[in-house]
């Protein structure tokens, strides 16, 4: 048995005598019941279930797929987007750059071929990573 709490509700994973897996809503105040909801895909965790059983309860779509923010190619950040390729993946770039004494953070998604450009025209960044790029 699983059990998260979140937005004051408690979710708990469970599998009924017959084996099927079900998520039970209680509220976290009271421990009032709010709802159950059956696991239909075996591959969703309890983590996927909350976000999908609160997506459905405030009718919000998920979220787009993320585009690079250089060209505006859609990419993916696992394997999973349909006619995936590995140049495909998601890129992410996180920096934070002091100018005068203000420090501003940054996070850019690229895709592949954004980055390795990005890359050969400002060598010089690359000087200022630990890792390998």
């Amino acid at each position: 048995m699983w059990r998260i709490w979140v937005h004051g509700l408690v979710f708990t994973h469970f599998e009924d005598p017959h084996g099927e897996s079900w998520v039970e809503i209680l509220r976290a105040v009271d421990g009032s019941l709010v709802g159950h909801e059956r696991i239909v895909d075996p591959d969703d965790d309890l983590d996927d279930v909350i976000e999908h059983w609160i997506r459905d309860r405030l009718g919000a779509e998920p979220p787009a797929p993320p585009s690079c923010a250089r060209c505006g190619y859609t990419v993916w950040t696992d394997d999973t987007g349909p006619g995936c390729r590995p140049g495909d993946q998601a890129v992410e770039i996180d920096g934070t750059i002091e100018i005068g004494g203000a420090f501003r953070f940054f996070r850019r998604v690229v895709c592949r071929d954004c980055a390795e450009a990005f890359a050969d025209e400002h060598g010089w960044l690359t000087s200022l990573s630990d890792e390998d790029l």
